[in-house]
């Protein structure tokens, strides 16, 4: 939670430096996103399940599966929109491994590098996670990442896998993308890369009459276009 909120944070103020707006994010809209409310409940079904006296390890994997279920058909519902699909990926790779263990590994020398504490892990008491081990399926998807902060950001630091990087990174695709304007963001990178001239183009392959363009529309040469003298 701690990196994501980071990633959101950064995102937007990028996406403010881009000349994005929270207000064109607002107007954002993806289909399904009921899917997205019905996972995050099932995920806090999973993390708290043992608490209300459900089997907490199967309630956990159980939940971990459909919850990745139902973000997968979010995703192909809204395919086509930046960031959504690696969120899901991201998604789906913390749902591998955590299924294929029956919890998610912690790699007790990435927590050591951190300064986090693995006592729950290693007793047992933490249904969620388990210390990883050489008998550990897939892991390079644990928790295996370290992020040690200096104080007094300290209490920041936290161990990470490969899904939680990718899951962030969409998120932040997703958050500096939607505070574009539609077609902003390909324009301005035509534009830099001299492809388009401030102006929009005109396509004059169209123009097979004489038309009259005087009072309507302003020719101007692309930059990309070296001049004649």
């Amino acid at each position: 939670m701690i990196l994501i909120a980071a990633v959101l944070l950064g995102s937007v103020a990028f996406g403010k430096v881009r000349g994005g707006s929270l207000r064109t994010l607002a107007t954002l809209r993806l289909p399904q996103t009921g899917l997205v409310v019905a996972a995050a409940l099932l995920a806090v079904i999973g993390q708290y399940g043992g608490q209300v006296g459900l089997p907490a390890q199967s309630a956990y994997v159980t939940c971990t599966l459909l919850s990745v279920t139902l973000a997968a058909i979010f995703v192909i519902a809204n395919r086509r929109v930046v960031g959504v699909p690696l969120v899901a990926f991201g998604f789906a790779l913390n749902a591998l491994v955590i299924v294929a263990n029956g919890a998610m590994p912690v790699s007790q020398q990435a927590a050591d590098f951190a300064g986090v504490r693995t006592d729950a892990a290693a007793d047992g008491s933490d249904a969620k996670h388990e210390l990883l081990t050489s008998d550990t399926r897939l892991r390079p998807l644990a928790d295996v990442i370290p992020l040690h902060l200096a104080s007094p950001l300290g209490w920041a630091s936290n161990v990470y896998s490969a899904g939680d990087i990718v899951l962030a990174a969409g998120i932040g695709l997703l958050v500096m993308a939607g505070m574009e304007r539609p077609g902003a963001g390909r324009r301005a990178r035509q534009v830099s890369r001299g492809r388009l001239d401030t102006a929009e183009k005109i396509d004059l392959t169209d123009l097979t009459d004489q038309t009259d363009l005087t009072d309507q529309t302003e020719l101007r040469v692309p930059n990309s276009f070296p001049a004649p003298w």
